[in-house]
C-alpha cells in the first residue's frame, strides 16, 4: 500500500509544483526575469526569441523588449513600441512621482491591446501568442502589447 501512496504523493507534488511555477511573480530585477525567460526558451540555442534592449538616459530606465521571431511583426514593434518609447526619453523627467508603467500604458504606447503581466507564466503565454513583452528594470510588472504578425508559410508539395 505504501508504494501506491508514494506515487500519489509524487503526482500531487508535481501538480503543486506546476501551479507554483504558473503563479511565480516577476522580480523587480529585470536581469532575473530575462534569465528565467531565456532558460524557458533555451536561448541562445533557440534563436526564435528576440531581445531588444533600450536605455532611456534622461529617464534613467532600462527597458527590454521580448518577442518571438515569426510570431510578432517587427514593423509593428518598431512603429508602435520602440519609436514612442524613445520619444518619451526626457519628456517625463520633471515628474518623478508618476508610475512609469502607467505612463507607458496610457500615454506612450499606441495599441488597442495592452495588458499588465505579473507572472512568468503570463509572460511565456503572451510571447507564444505573438505579443511583445516589455520589461522595465526595477518594476515587478511587465507589459504585453499586441504585435501579432504570424508569417504565412506555404504548404510544401508532397514528395
Amino acid at each position: 500500500m505504501s508504494f501506491f501512496q508514494k506515487k500519489e504523493t509524487s503526482a500531487e507534488n508535481q501538480s503543486n509544483q506546476k501551479k507554483a511555477e504558473e503563479q511565480e511573480k516577476l522580480s523587480e530585477d529585470m536581469l532575473i526575469n530575462l534569465k528565467k525567460i531565456e532558460k524557458s526558451f533555451s536561448y541562445p540555442e533557440n534563436n526564435a526569441l528576440r531581445i531588444r534592449n533600450l536605455h532611456l538616459t534622461k529617464e534613467r530606465k532600462s527597458i527590454t523588449l521580448l518577442y518571438i521571431d515569426g510570431a510578432a511583426d517587427p514593423k509593428l514593434i518598431n512603429r508602435y513600441i520602440i519609436s514612442p518609447i524613445l520619444r518619451l526619453d526626457g519628456q517625463n523627467q520633471g515628474n518623478k512621482n508618476t508610475d512609469f508603467i502607467f505612463t507607458l500604458m496610457t500615454n506612450v504606447l499606441v495599441s488597442a491591446n495592452i495588458t499588465k503581466i505579473t507572472t512568468y507564466h503570463e509572460m511565456i503565454t503572451n510571447l507564444l501568442n505573438g505579443l511583445t513583452v516589455i520589461l522595465v528594470d526595477q518594476e515587478s510588472i511587465a507589459i504585453a502589447v499586441n504585435t501579432v504578425g504570424f508569417q504565412n508559410r506555404s504548404v510544401p508539395e508532397p514528395v
